[in-house]
Parts: structure tokens; sequence; C-alpha cells
């Protein structure tokens, strides 16, 4: 992660997706990892954290989101520059991520600096 914030110094990155970029990436540390299975299935199940074909509760991402959030996964912090998403879909992929933090870290709170992430898109 140091590696992650050393590129962001040196401005040689997409602002406007590099927190989508570090959050994901940041779960590999925490434990819950996504997995890019997305040829697997059209839908992301948060709580299981993979595609799956099918979704019966809440906590998905739908095929056309989940879309998105498997071409994010594809790349690394220091691709950021090849990703060009709108500000619709970086806002969605915000919430989807901060939802699937909420259900993979109990008791995780408020995360404080949401306001400067929206302020990314």
């Amino acid at each position: 992660m140091q590696t992650s914030i050393q590129e962001f110094d040196s401005k040689n990155v997409n602002i406007s997706v590099f927190h989508l970029l570090f959050l994901v990436k940041l779960t590999q540390y925490l434990g819950f990892s996504p997995l890019n299975n997305f040829a697997s299935g059209k839908y992301f199940d948060m709580r299981e954290g993979e595609f799956v074909n099918f979704c019966n509760e809440n906590s998905f991402i739908s095929p056309a989101e989940s879309v998105f959030f498997a071409e994010l996964l594809k790349f690394s912090i220091f691709d950021s520059l090849k990703i060009r998403f709108s500000p619709s879909i970086r806002k969605i992929l915000l919430d989807k991520i901060l939802e699937f933090y909420h259900l993979h870290l109990e008791g995780i709170g408020e995360i404080k600096s949401l306001s400067i992430f929206r302020e990314l898109n």
C-alpha cells in the first residue's frame, strides 16, 4: 500500500479513480478481497465476494454495474490512467465498495473521508 501512496504523490495517476482502486486493493490486506471471476456470473455477491449467476437478496451488484466493478478489479493502482469511468459510474462504484466494506468489517462505522471521496467524482 505504501507504493500506492508513492504513486499518488508522483501525480502519475487518474485521481478520479485512484480512491476506488485503493479501496479495492486494501481489501486484500484486510482479508476480504473480491474474487474477479466475472466470467462465472453476472451479479457480484458482496457477501461472498464473488460473481454469481443469480441473486436472492439485497447484497448484490446489478449486472450492469458488475461489468464496471469487474473492470475495476482488473487494474492496479499503476494502471489508473487507463480507466475512464463516468462520474455516475464512479459514484455507484464508491457506494458499492463502501457497502462491501460494511458487510465485511463489523463495527466499521462512518467513514469520515466519504465527503472527500465524493468530491473526487
